[in-house]
């Protein structure tokens, strides 16, 4: 008898404190940042990811830290897509502009997905050019940021419904 009423309790603590077993969203971004291995990293962000919506914050503050590895980065803004999340669109249009070609590749297909558009954007190009090309791709986000797709994600005052 005495066992079973520490079994409940203990289920009980459990149950109350939100443990269900799996990690949160910022113990899977934690591991994102700081497991020994890109592997462990990128399983860590893969799990992140596959939250979805709940997991946004912790999604998008990976895909800007700079102590995050590349495929965690990379990994991060496949899933901001995979969210439809519009609040990422700011991060996103940064990212067009990184030093890295990976991110620049990875940040202009996403932005694209999301806006629905195709862009001539020159991943590759020289700064000048890539320059020129993102004012047009800021020019469609602008007429766009406060009336997102149908459906997408915001938090902001924008509705979408």
């Amino acid at each position: 008898m005495k066992w079973s009423l520490v079994l409940v309790g203990a289920v009980t603590t459990l149950a109350m404190s939100g443990c269900s077993g799996k990690p949160s969203p910022d113990e899977l971004a934690r591991k994102a940042l700081e497991a020994p291995t890109v592997e462990e990293q990128e399983r860590a962000a893969t799990a992140l990811a596959d939250l979805g919506v709940p997991a946004l914050p912790q999604i998008r503050e990976l895909a800007v830290n700079p102590k995050a590895s590349l495929p965690v980065k990379l990994r991060m803004m496949d899933a901001v897509v995979l969210a439809r999340d519009w609040d990422s669109m700011p991060m996103l249009l940064t990212a067009m502009e990184s030093d890295s070609i990976e991110i620049r590749g990875r940040a202009t297909s996403s932005v694209m997905a999301l806006l629905g558009a195709r862009f001539n954007f020159p991943v590759e190009g020289s700064v000048q050019a890539r320059r020129q090309a993102m004012q047009a791709v800021r020019a469609a986000y602008e007429k766009m940021r406060d009336h997102p797709p149908p459906g997408y994600h915001t938090t902001g005052g924008a509705a979408a419904s």
